[in-house]
């Protein structure tokens, strides 16, 4: 009996240490990328830092933006607006209007909030397809013509003088405080991810029929969701301007929501950390690989070629099922061991 129940404890006692290290291992990876992604900057050179601060923003922009791509299953196309809005919104109320930076923030956020509601229910009430792909990308398409004419906001030149925080004015003190910012917004993207809400988008996404014969409002919940990835866009957006200390016309051009659609695809879509890897990998290429060949748009198309064929949900997917492997090889080898 003694035995039995010496046993029993141990067991228990080995499950509810495996609980706690399961519960931990989200913030001891959180820790491991906020370390990989800061401590690099202090040993670069400015033009390294500048790029890391550009991929950092761009990892807010693909997750955000797969909440509506990868958990909602709707078009993305036209989020570039969101982005190009929170640069401009920053710039304008800080520069023009001589607003301070922090009340700026929200005011941004707040403006941005009343216009993804707006812009929401308006390619949701137009049909899904129709809406977010043409009428969301023709909203974009008009905002970026009309400010690439109208002088007073820089026309095709742009609107310098994006203000910094005091304390994050050099190239390196920005990074860490671009770093703590998207992390912050990422860690409320992942408590967005693990609550019922996620479920019912999910729900949405795989039987939209059913979800509304047992009472759900289904356009709702979409609703809720573009806006959610429209109000993380638009920080990546405010970022960015700060990054570049103006903003510009180019942050409403499509290329970019692509861009980082296809960072979505290639990183797995339905997976939260895919799109974070995408957009190191992409962000990586269009901006880092293209200083040294002018054939970096081909290098790209090789690596989405060969992950769309060897691995059609993404790396994620892939790299999950290699670590799978390689712990159950790890554990044979100890039983081959034991014997």
């Amino acid at each position: 009996m003694g035995i039995f129940g010496g046993d029993a404890n141990h067991i228990m006692s080995k499950e509810k240490t495996s609980m706690k290290n399961k519960s931990l291992q989200p913030l001891l990876s959180a820790v491991l990328l906020l370390a990989v992604a800061i401590i690099p900057a202090f040993f670069a050179a400015n033009s390294t830092v500048q790029l890391m601060t550009k991929i950092t923003i761009m990892v807010l922009f693909a997750v955000s933006l797969n909440l509506q791509l990868g958990y909602a299953d709707l078009p993305a196309l036209g989020q570039v607006m969101y982005f190009g809005f929170g640069a401009y919104g920053l710039t304008l109320l800080t520069v023009r209007a001589g607003f301070g930076l922090l009340p700026s923030f929200f005011l941004v956020l707040l403006a941005s909030m009343v216009m993804a509601l707006f812009v929401g229910f308006i390619c949701l009430r137009s049909g899904t397809l129709f809406g977010f792909v043409f009428l969301n990308n023709g909203i974009a398409l008009l905002i970026y013509s009309f400010i690439n004419k109208w002088m007073w906001i820089g026309a095709d030149g742009g609107l310098l003088g994006t203000p910094r925080p005091s304390f994050a004015q050099t190239t390196v003190a920005f990074h860490v405080f671009a770093v703590l910012v998207v992390g912050f917004c990422i860690f409320l993207l992942y408590l967005v991810k693990e609550s019922p809400f996620t479920s019912m988008l999910l729900g949405c996404r795989e039987n939209d029929e059913r979800l509304l014969f047992l009472g759900v409002n289904t356009r709702n919940v979409k609703l809720v969701a573009h806006v959610v990835s429209a109000l993380f866009t638009v920080v990546a957006g405010m970022l960015f301007a700060m990054r570049n200390r103006g903003a510009y016309p180019t942050y409403l051009i499509n290329l970019l929501s692509t861009e980082m659609m296809i960072a979505c695809i290639l990183g797995g879509k339905n997976y939260f950390l895919g799109p974070l890897l995408g957009a190191v990998i992409v962000t990586s290429i269009t901006t880092g690989v293209s200083n040294y060949t002018i054939y970096y748009q081909l290098v790209l198309g090789i690596i989405i070629f060969a992950v769309v064929y060897f691995l059609p949900g993404g790396l994620m997917p892939g790299i999950i099922s290699l670590r799978k492997r390689l712990a159950s090889m790890g554990q044979k080898t100890q039983l081959e061991k034991g014997s």
